[in-house]
């Protein structure tokens, strides 16, 4: 068993969810694994794909922020309660004298818990990618998400070419759309044009 699997704490059936996840994930073909809400797990799931890329997504908060106000996420993922586990997680001794001071369970406002959040989950990040001060042998490639918008293709390219894959071929237009109608879709995360938060 490798050692960043040891103390998981799992067996049976979680063990065997575990070890199926890591064989797919370790298999052919490659797989991508994305996720935005690690936190304090990140440096366990990072530990158990050691010889796996990452690719960080980063974006400004002024605009994590702004895309919260106009689709109200907040409330429609209950980020209340994702501030309330997190918080109560850096009560760990682990984590007690880094984070808990970074998060104090006094039920802020959402716009504070957002900022803290954003704070704790880049400083885990950078820990994780990180070896004391020098950066560890993991290949990682960062993408602005402001980048990608002003300049799709050439983030893509840039993607690929760290991955080692072809570009995929672009999509297809269902031959069922019927001429010039259009399907409703959520813009909450559309980055094709300009917003107004109402």
């Amino acid at each position: 068993m490798p050692p960043s699997l040891q103390g998981t704490g799992l067996s049976g059936l979680g063990w065997h969810h575990l070890l199926c996840a890591l064989s797919d994930l370790h298999g052919q073909p490659r797989h991508l694994v994305k996720e935005t809400n690690l936190f304090f797990a990140t440096d366990t799931v990072l530990g158990m794909l050691p010889e796996s890329p990452a690719v960080v997504l980063t974006r400004a908060p002024i605009g994590i922020v702004s895309s919260f106000a106009r689709g109200r996420l907040w409330d429609r993922w209950r980020y209340g309660d994702r501030y309330a586990q997190v918080a109560a997680t850096a009560r760990a001794p682990r984590w007690l004298t880094v984070f808990a001071p970074l998060l104090p369970q006094d039920d802020p406002d959402p716009a504070t818990a957002l900022g803290r959040l954003i704070v704790v989950n880049s400083l885990l990040l950078a820990g994780a990618l990180f070896d004391g001060g020098e950066p560890s042998r993991r290949p990682r490639l960062v993408i602005p998400y402001e980048q990608y918008v002003s300049d799709p293709g050439r983030a893509e390219v840039g993607l690929t070419q760290f991955l080692g894959i072809g570009m995929p071929e672009p999509a297809e237009e269902s031959p069922n759309a019927a001429a010039g109608t259009t399907t409703a879709t959520d813009t909450t995360f559309a980055t094709t044009g300009r917003k107004d938060i109402p």
